[in-house]
Order: C-alpha cells, then structure tokens, then sequence
C-alpha cells in the first residue's frame, strides 16, 4: 500500500495517509436526519453542488442527468473574473444551466446568508455534529442572497429548498477551482 503525504484542512497539518477512499460518482441523496461533514473541490468542470450523502462526490460536471439536476441539485459555483456561488434558480446559474436545462422555472431555490461565525466555530460544528447548531447558524446568519462572491476564509450559512441545512467555508481560490470544507444535514 503506497503512502502519500496529504493536507489536512481542518486541521491545517500535513498528514501520512495510507489509503485514499474514492467517491462515487453516482447520485446518492442525503439521507434525513444524518449529518454530514466532508472537504470538496469544485471547478469549472465540475461546478454543480449536490449535498448529497458524503460517499458521493458532491463536485458535478455539467454533463449530470438532468433529472438530478432539477430534483437535487443545491448550489451552482460560476467561475469567471470572480468565483461566485449560487443557487440554482439565480440568473447566473441559469446562465450557466442554459444549454441544459429547458424549463429554468423548475431549478431549485437555495438561500445563501453570510455567517457570522469564526474559523474555529465552524470547525466546532463540522466535528461535533449537532443539527440544531446549524439552523441557530443559519437563523442568526445575515440576510439572505441567491448569490455571493466567495473569497478564502468567507464562511456561509445555507438552506435548501430540501430543507437541507448547512455551513461552508472557503478554504482556497485558484482561478478556475475552489475547495471548501463544509457539513450538512437535511431535517425533511
């Protein structure tokens, strides 16, 4: 068995790693009630958000079925001059969606909020895994928006039309991809 060296985001050490777990590229959906807590990277490639259960890769090409596009898709990253993340009915998701999707009306709804919690209470909720922390997160959160500018360090609050809640920060930008370490829960 081959041993690499890897970073570790949430706690920002490099590590042994002996093993590397690939995800799955089919659709698993988030089972109620699990909380999920996982490292994800998103590029112009793989720009479709799916917060799904955590054996599934959440990054997805624009290729995807288009049904999970319409019944699970939860967030959109559109890189351009900025990286900016959106739900899937906002206007630059629907840019983005246009060659795919007929009927924009039937993309879902997601509310994104700025947090306003630190570094280390996000790790605090992505490790202890409480449900109720996240909505007090998201309740007490700024106001909602269908699209924000990411940039490091930003930490955001989100609510799907799933009824799927939970918090993101943005670890690193490089032009055409994002890493974000995140958690999720859906309470449907």
């Amino acid at each position: 068995m081959e041993t690499i060296i890897a970073h570790n985001y949430t706690t920002n050490k490099a590590e042994r790693v002996t093993s590397i777990t690939s995800l799955s590229e089919d659709v698993i959906p988030a089972t109620p009630g699990k909380y999920y807590s996982y490292t994800a990277d998103f590029s112009k490639d793989r720009p479709l958000y799916f917060m799904m259960d955590c054996k599934a890769n959440k990054g997805r090409s624009l290729n995807t079925d288009v049904k999970y596009i319409t019944q699970e898709l939860d967030l959109t990253f559109v890189f351009g001059n900025e990286i900016i993340l959106c739900s899937p009915d906002s206007n630059p998701s629907k840019e983005l969606l246009k060659n795919i999707i007929v009927e924009p009306q039937e993309l879902n709804h997601s509310e994104l909020r700025i947090a306003n919690i630190t570094e280390d209470t996000f790790y605090d909720c992505f490790q202890e895994k409480r449900d109720s922390l996240l909505v007090d997160i998201y309740n007490n959160s700024n106001e909602s928006e269908s699209s924000l500018v990411l940039y490091a360090g930003l930490i955001l609050s989100v609510k799907t039309y799933s009824g799927k809640y939970g918090l993101i920060i943005v670890k690193e930008l490089i032009d055409t991809t994002c890493k974000i370490d995140a958690c999720h829960i859906l309470l449907k």
